[in-house]
């Protein structure tokens, strides 16, 4: 008998090292909210947080101090109390609720879960310390506020694919740089828009980013718009598939149409300029600041007699005359600093 009451309290001494060893705070209710239990650590907490012990420990009904709280934490104590009735009552099997509990100097979030005892008429109240995953989760959203704000405010337009090229998803900018309302292109293949020549050299291109994790490459080409009309597309995709936050090709892109134009237009002027230039009856010649040729036409060389390329080793004075030179030098050197004449002769 004696060895049966000492081993009896072997185990009840152990269950309560357990019990005071468990990092949250933890207390025992009956089925009518009076404490019956506390672990050590909810003794420290209440302690450590100003809290009178004769007011949250054994003995205490806590389901009164839910209903009686005051002030901006009365709304959760009344959450938690219909908690802890639907546990009580068999509606529910356990209850957790997320509340604030902050202290002067910090921000503190607890979660409260309440479990029905096995096989006993009473709660298992638990308050776990989550300051930690909350705080990281508001700094998640405010990163991902941040980032949509950028998103949606670039001139240049973002666009996610999976590896089959399907769009996922595309910004703000995106959509009007391709010339789309919201949601129309959505599951569709990137490539069903694009010029089909372009489309040769496109998805080959894209099958290189998706071989190679982290891989990127850029390109210009056509896209056909909302109303019918091909734009030219500068972009450039990166396969950030296996990135968790991510899981697509990032591709970034801006509408250059208009530089496209610009371009052909001037090489259009440039084309122009060299005809008229080469083909000129007058010898038209330019060059450098040192006197060497940089291009000369057609007339130039037919009547001094050289070869196209030959007068590019040469410098001006090699052609002139040796009575002359110094004469034209002076003239040069008049004409780098700024001087014009409207006639010069020379043999």
């Amino acid at each position: 008998m004696i060895a049966k009451d000492y081993q009896r309290g072997v185990q009840s001494s152990f269950l309560e090292s357990v019990f005071d060893s468990v990092p949250a705070n933890i207390a025992v209710l009956d089925r009518e909210g009076w404490i019956v239990s506390v672990n050590e650590p909810w003794r420290i907490f209440a302690v450590a947080n100003g809290a009178d012990a004769s007011k949250t420990g054994v003995g205490v009904n806590y389901f009164d101090i839910c209903r009686e709280a005051q002030g901006s934490s009365s709304e959760q104590a009344r959450e938690c109390l219909e908690g802890l009735l639907r546990v009580r009552n068999g509606s529910a099997s356990q209850v957790d609720i997320e509340y604030p509990c902050h202290a002067p100097d910090e921000q503190r979030w607890f979660l409260m879960r309440a479990v029905r005892l096995r096989g006993q008429d009473g709660i298992l109240v638990s308050h776990f310390n989550v300051t930690e995953r909350k705080l990281s989760e508001k700094h998640r959203i405010r990163a991902e506020e941040r980032f949509r704000a950028l998103i949606e405010h670039s001139l240049d337009g973002i666009c996610l694919l999976n590896r089959h090229a399907e769009i996922q998803y595309l910004s703000p900018s995106g959509l009007r740089i391709l010339g789309y309302p919201l949601g129309e292109l959505a599951g569709h293949v990137f490539f069903d828009r694009v010029y089909p020549e372009d489309c040769e050299f496109l998805k080959p291109l894209f099958e290189k980013v998706l071989s190679v994790d982290g891989g990127i490459e850029s390109a210009q080409f056509r896209w056909r718009n909302g109303k019918g009309n091909w734009r030219w597309i500068e972009g450039t995709a990166k396969n950030l598939l296996r990135q968790p936050s991510v899981g697509a090709v990032v591709c970034n892109f801006r509408d250059i149409t208009d530089r496209k134009q610009w371009v052909m237009d001037l090489q259009e002027s440039e084309d122009r300029f060299r005809d008229l230039f080469e083909n000129a009856s007058d010898m038209i010649q330019i060059l450098s600041p040192e006197g060497r040729f940089q291009y000369v036409n057609r007339t130039f060389r037919n009547v001094l007699g050289y070869a196209p390329g030959e007068l590019a080793r040469l410098n001006v004075m090699d052609v002139v005359h040796p009575e002359s030179r110094e004469h034209c030098r002076q003239m040069f050197k008049a004409l780098c600093q700024g001087h014009d004449f409207e006639r010069v002769e020379a043999s």
